[in-house]
């Protein structure tokens, strides 16, 4: 299994504005996502990381999730950075 990782940081740099790009060059080839999610301020919104914490549902280093990429949105995505970079890509 041969895997990629990169990392990116909000310009800000603050750790909990960071995204990990996975890519696996096994057959069929997968790409991954994985980023740290907002804590909520609200009240009302906390009430399910609330009953999360109390069934010890936590992760020890917040709350993370990840999507699988789909080749479309990788080609988009590719599109979308070569724009901001000005074409380099």
């Amino acid at each position: 299994m041969n895997v990629r990782n990169v990392l990116a940081r909000c310009e800000c740099r603050s750790l909990d504005h960071i995204v990990e790009l996975s890519v696996w060059d096994d057959e069929p080839k997968e790409a991954y996502f994985t980023f740290h999610l907002k804590t909520w301020r609200s009240f009302w919104k906390r009430i399910p990381y609330a009953f999360r914490y109390l069934f010890g549902l936590t992760q020890r280093y917040g709350a993370w999730d990840e999507m699988c990429l789909t080749q479309d949105d990788a080609t988009a995505l590719h599109d979308a950075l070569a724009h901001y970079i000005g074409g380099a890509l």
